[in-house]
């Protein structure tokens, strides 16, 4: 599968979420920016068209930086249900991050339950496709 997003633009990404204090497993800190290049799929599953997800990333950019290191989780953390909580519960952490970073007063509110929302999607939807998740070629 073909991947939209340059080194630079991952690389940013992961800074981000360093700026931030993102809660991630510790291999993430050293994985290669080609790497990060290659799993990186913007907001949304796989078995979304492409261009959906584009159009859910462009909607929902903020939330970039915390769905780097989900889909690096989806990719290498063990195929167990409860690594796959732990994925969805620091992308719901590293989304309020953000949103506290982003915002202030009422839309801080806003922002922060969109990215909850995204992580409760993931937990009830995204099982099957964290058990099949690989670095694409």
């Amino acid at each position: 599968m073909k991947r939209d997003y340059s080194v630079g633009h991952v690389l940013g990404l992961k800074l981000a979420g360093v700026e931030l204090g993102f809660k991630t497993p510790p291999a993430f800190s050293s994985c290669p920016a080609d790497v990060l290049q290659r799993l990186y799929n913007g907001l949304g599953p796989d078995r979304f068209p492409a261009w959906l997800r584009k159009l859910i990333t462009r909607l929902l950019a903020m939330f970039e930086p915390p769905a780097l290191v989900h889909d690096w989780e989806y990719v290498f953390m063990p195929k167990t249900y409860l690594a796959f909580t732990a994925a969805n519960l620091r992308f719901a952490v590293n989304c309020l991050l953000t949103a506290l970073d982003a915002c202030g007063g009422g839309r801080m509110v806003r922002e922060a339950a969109c990215g909850l929302l995204l992580a409760l999607l993931c937990q009830l939807f995204g099982w099957r496709g964290y058990k099949i998740a690989t670095l694409p070629k």
